[in-house]
């Protein structure tokens, strides 16, 4: 059959106690990358380098580069040659793209500005799209000074540096950009009167891939928009505040909310 099959095992073994193992099948021989040696299929140790799984089961697209210990070179070989592979390799030491055709995701985090620290929780789902950026939904809770937002967001995010290669970095940075509109409440009734608006956070992170899930930690800023009523907080009168307006003991805000949020994610 043409092309190239993978049939990737994954022992329970510590990442530093085997090499990656490569089985040729094939009649052949292979050239190496560096110099002008032919080599024969084979039993071969070494080290996975990259490989890409654009449609490998209809052998369209697909390569692989290993690292040959023996020869101290590398060999690459395509879906355009009539080889068999069998892979045996002692961990996931590349990023593994999920590979189902939406994502959910759950994150955690908290938020920081004026010498305060509030949490945040998000749920979001999405469609995965290699050529474009990873877009989706979302909501959840934001709590900023005792008001708890409620948004509801476009969610999209962007690979810096995507690539159909499953490198040896298990890791990849992204960027993200969420923006929308949130709802306000007052469950510990402190307000008089809360009012949302505009949401918007942007920033950078780091994933991981673990074996059927991702997960993230990110960072960045935060945008929300708000207005709010309560009554006269003794401490009102000691922290100035460009956007309040004390009158009849009755204090007014209105305004944007300018945070720092650092959250942990899983996706799956």
């Amino acid at each position: 059959m043409k092309g190239i099959f993978f049939s990737i095992f994954i022992p329970f073994l510590a990442l530093s106690q085997s090499n990656d193992v490569l089985k040729i099948r094939g009649t052949k021989p292979i050239e190496l990358l560096n110099s002008n040696e032919l080599f024969f299929p084979g039993r071969y140790d070494g080290k996975l380098l990259e490989y890409s799984t654009d449609d490998l089961s209809n052998n369209i697209q697909g390569g692989i580069l290993f690292y040959l210990k023996k020869s101290n070179d590398t060999i690459r070989i395509s879906s355009n040659q009539n080889y068999k592979l069998k892979l045996n390799y002692s961990s996931p030491k590349y990023f593994k793209v999920l590979n189902k055709k939406s994502w959910n995701q759950f994150e955690l985090g908290l938020n920081f500005g004026d010498y305060m620290a509030y949490g945040n929780v998000y749920i979001a789902k999405g469609i995965n799209n290699k050529k474009v950026l990873n877009s989706g939904i979302g909501t959840g809770i934001l709590t900023i000074d005792r008001i708890n937002f409620i948004p509801i967001f476009i969610n999209s995010s962007y690979d810096i540096f995507p690539s159909n290669s499953l490198e040896v970095s298990r890791y990849k940075f992204f960027t993200y950009n969420n923006i929308g509109y949130s709802f306000a409440e007052d469950f510990r009734n402190d307000y008089i009167s809360v009012e949302g608006g505009l949401y918007w956070s942007i920033g950078l992170g780091i994933k991981k891939s673990l074996r059927r899930t991702n997960i993230s930690l990110k960072g960045g800023y935060l945008l929300q928009k708000y207005k709010s009523e309560h009554n006269l907080w003794w401490w009102d009168m000691i922290f100035f505040d460009p956007n309040q307006n004390v009158s009849d003991n009755i204090t007014r805000r209105e305004g944007y909310y300018n945070r720092f949020i650092l959250s942990f994610s899983v996706t799956f």
